[in-house]
């Protein structure tokens, strides 16, 4: 049994008892703790830290701008982590910043805005959601949905985990149906058993392929059809 007692301050204590033969202390139990500890000698309403959380976004913001790269990582705890929108973690500093040079080196002139669009204080840590948009010098824009770990350090609050997320664009139909636009146009099948005539074209939207058949024995239209695109059902009349 292992009992850790934490003292915040001049009267508030905080008391864990650990049972068995072995423990394992994770990176995630050394930050809770030191945040614990933190918030006894460095303790912020919820108004102050929410501001404070935002405020070392716009650091990140203007130290990403101006090559800043050591304030960059500065803004991270020693083995802080980032993880990109394919899954691959930067853990600690020394690759976050090597990270940030290569960014750099190839997309230079680059510029980004980091938008912070909510930040929730649970227990000693805080999450921030937020947007990060990238523009390049022709102009071109990507945005990257972001969620990070922030925890309270005896230097303020820091980054101890940043995961990106890409922020796709639903598709619509027509993107979906785009690869058949090859099918546009006039089909005629003819046999001995009659004639089919098939046009196909896209609705005014876009978004959808409608189709038109008619059926016919020698020169008698025996069968007639189309697809709508809102009921998305073949109609077909039968005629003659």
């Amino acid at each position: 049994m292992l009992q850790v007692k934490l003292k915040l301050g001049d009267s508030t204590s905080w008391s864990f008892t650990m049972i068995g033969t072995k423990m394992r202390v994770t990176k995630t139990v050394v930050l809770l703790f030191a945040s614990i500890m933190s918030l006894g000698a460095y303790g912020q309403n919820s108004d102050d830290a929410i501001k404070a959380i935002r405020n070392l976004s716009d650091q990140l913001e203007t130290a990403l701008n101006e090559g800043q790269i050591d304030d960059v990582v500065s803004l991270f705890v020693e083995d802080g982590e980032l993880i990109d929108e394919q899954g691959t973690v930067y853990s600690g500093r020394d690759e976050i910043k090597q990270l940030i040079v290569s960014f750099g080196e190839r997309f230079a002139g680059a510029q980004m805005a980091i938008t912070s669009e909510s930040v929730r204080l649970i227990g000693p840590i805080a999450i921030e959601d937020g947007v990060r948009v990238t523009t390049d010098t022709s102009g071109a824009t990507s945005l990257v949905r972001f969620m990070a770990t922030m925890v309270k350090t005896s230097e303020g609050w820091r980054i101890a985990s940043v995961r990106d997320f890409p922020d796709e664009l639903p598709v619509s139909s027509g993107e979906r149906l785009r690869d058949l636009d090859w099918i546009i146009g006039d089909w005629v099948s003819e046999g001995t058993d009659g004639r089919v005539a098939i046009r196909y074209q896209w609705s005014e939207d876009g978004n959808f392929l409608l189709g038109e058949f008619v059926t016919s024995r020698e020169g008698e239209v025996i069968r007639a059809g189309f697809k709508t695109p809102k009921a998305d059902l073949l109609l077909t009349k039968e005629l003659g």
